[in-house]
């Protein structure tokens, strides 16, 4: 990895610790996770999986034979909504955020996670990360929002 990269994952996975809800102790046991634990091949697994639905990542080269398999897109994002406790009216204001044509399109119906299937389904990559990056609590620091907004 080259420098500047990884300074900036560094700054964006610390900025995101500082903004959740975690406290102290939670941040320390995540730091001695991180030493000694199996945290961070879990959080490499998920990464990966994430930057599938990036456009400019080729997902060919991070698929390994041994690799578990992670969980769907769509159960990860449903997870975070139900964390949320965000309302469909809510969830489809996301959505028409980071894809107003899609909404207007088509009039979405159905349950949470219907609507977040019917989205994956049309979305495209871009699309995709963006509202991923929306729902999760990183998206608030205004910093990394900034970012997200910029791709």
């Amino acid at each position: 990895m080259n420098e500047r990269a990884r300074r900036r994952a560094m700054r964006n996975i610390v900025a995101s610790l500082m903004m959740s809800n975690l406290t102290k102790h939670d941040v320390l046991e995540v730091a001695e996770e991180f030493l000694y634990g199996d945290f961070g091949h879990e959080l490499g697994s998920m990464l990966r999986h994430m930057a599938m639905i990036l456009p400019d990542v080729p997902s060919e080269r991070y698929v390994t034979a041994s690799s578990p398999e992670p969980p769907s897109l769509n159960e990860g994002v449903y997870e975070l909504v139900q964390r949320k406790k965000m309302s469909k009216k809510a969830l489809l204001e996301a959505i028409g955020s980071v894809a107003p044509k899609l909404i207007r399109s088509e009039q979405p119906t159905g349950t949470i996670r219907q609507l977040i299937e019917w989205f994956f389904d049309r979305a495209t990559p871009t699309q995709s990360s963006r509202l991923v990056s929306l729902l999760s609590d990183a998206a608030q620091d205004p910093y990394l929002k900034g970012i997200t907004r910029r791709g």
